[in-house]
């Protein structure tokens, strides 16, 4: 088997709801960190393994990086300045999708042990675990960080909350929308609803807490609220 290209930028965006160019911003920079953790022997391999079109970030001459799997996180947020609490999952998916597509070249590559983690497939609900053999809770500071980029969200470490106001019928078609992210994510938020109002809480259940994949989740809530919002009839919109 072979790294296509095409094929592997799919995955990726499919996996994750990104579009193509966000995809392979994330791609080309996590395959970039990884070659940084690689012996001389294993960045050939990948430089070989990979289309042209992921070659060109490979760093050339740079010391191998005895980096662990938070730290070759972090690396990939900085490349890409995203929000450090999307990019666990994020790197998780990229380097999954590389070992399913040509899993001798990963083999080849003689991976560090301590980022062995991130080639495991994440799966619905899933990423990088923590103690405890689930996805690892954010820390209050980072979910602090995660919320003030969803203005329309609340809560703290244990859960986010969302809460919308829409005419009974609009609200039917907002919901039935997010129930469609259950085969994107594995999971859905929950939902308490009162006539016209609706409170959407999202938390990872196995660990009682906040994680990436719920900060994502919440994202993609937002996205479906905004797409379902173009096609309500004047009145209230989403709350």
């Amino acid at each position: 088997m072979s790294v296509e290209y095409q094929e592997l930028l799919t995955a990726v965006s499919r996996n994750l709801g990104l579009d193509t160019p966000q995809a392979r911003t994330l791609t080309r920079a996590t395959l970039a960190v990884l070659a940084r953790v690689l012996d001389q022997d294993g960045r050939d391999r990948l430089y070989h393994g990979l289309p042209g079109e992921f070659r060109e970030d490979l760093p050339a001459g740079e010391p191998v990086r005895h980096w662990d799997d938070a730290t070759f996180v972090r690396a990939v947020a900085m490349v890409t300045e995203q929000p450090p609490e999307d990019v666990p999952l994020r790197v998780q998916t990229v380097l999954s999708s590389l070992a399913e597509q040509d899993p001798e070249l990963v083999r080849s590559l003689h991976l560090p042990d301590a980022i062995r983690p991130l080639f495991a497939d994440p799966g619905p609900g899933g990423g990088i675990t923590g103690a405890t053999g689930h996805e690892a809770p954010l820390t209050d500071d980072e979910v602090d960080d995660a919320l003030r980029r969803l203005p329309y969200w609340t809560g703290d470490a244990t859960a986010l909350r969302r809460t919308i106001e829409l005419p009974p019928e609009n609200l039917d078609a907002v919901l039935a929308g997010l129930s469609e992210l259950r085969g994107e994510f594995g999971s859905t938020p929950h939902v308490d609803r009162d006539g016209s109002s609706a409170e959407l809480v999202i938390q990872t259940a196995s660990v009682g807490a906040v994680t990436a994949r719920d900060v994502e989740l919440a994202r993609r809530v937002d996205e479906r609220i905004d797409e379902a919002g173009a096609g309500i009839a004047p009145g209230r919109g989403p709350g």
